[in-house]
């Protein structure tokens, strides 16, 4: 796993939408903010490509329990969460919550966006692997605190075409590698 965060420009971010979902987060920062408001945060104001690839997260990493407030339609099939409103200890198999804290971990310490490309080898005995290409963007409370999180979620299934249905959240999930950039804007 790369040790310390990259920098890696905006503008070349791969995904249009993760271009337009970056800009629609720097519009919410308050002039010499680097982060925006939690209170800023409104999904329907969010560019549409975005969305099905989005989830909505609480917390702080490592203090608080993780609440998983929305979840978009292509990052529930990948991840196998349907919906939103649980806690993410209430579905991600103990032994890989310290792996999502310390995904959300580096926004909140970055105090800015960061994309994070994560290699999963899937279960049964490591049998698919899976690339998850993640944007993360931060937003604060009042007291300035980094409690709220949205991702925009790309999987991609390596290798031959699996029979069954690939999932990054099951029992036996191990994560490969990790690297890490924050954003140049």
């Amino acid at each position: 796993m790369s040790a310390d965060p990259q920098w890696f420009v905006s503008a070349d971010l791969p995904v249009p939408a993760q271009r337009q979902a970056l800009r629609h987060w720097l519009s919410l920062r308050m002039a010499g903010q680097q982060v925006p408001d939690m209170d800023q945060l409104d999904l329907h104001d969010w560019p549409a490509d975005a969305l099905p690839h989005l989830s909505l997260v609480r917390g702080r990493p490592g203090v608080d329990r993780l609440q998983l407030e929305f979840i978009g339609n292509v990052a529930a099939m990948f991840s196998g969460v349907t919906h939103g409103g649980r806690y993410m200890d209430e579905f991600y198999p103990l032994e890989q919550m310290a792996m999502v804290n310390s995904f959300f971990a580096l926004p909140a310490k970055a105090r800015g966006p960061v994309l994070v490309h994560d290699l999963f080898a899937l279960p049964p005995d490591g049998a698919g692997l899976m690339r998850v290409e993640r944007l993360c963007m931060p937003f604060q409370a009042a007291d300035g605190e980094v409690c709220l999180f949205v991702t925009l979620h790309y999987f991609k299934p390596l290798g031959e075409k699996p029979l069954r249905r690939m999932r990054v959240i099951a029992p036996g999930t191990v994560l490969q590698s990790r690297h890490v950039w924050h954003l140049a804007m």
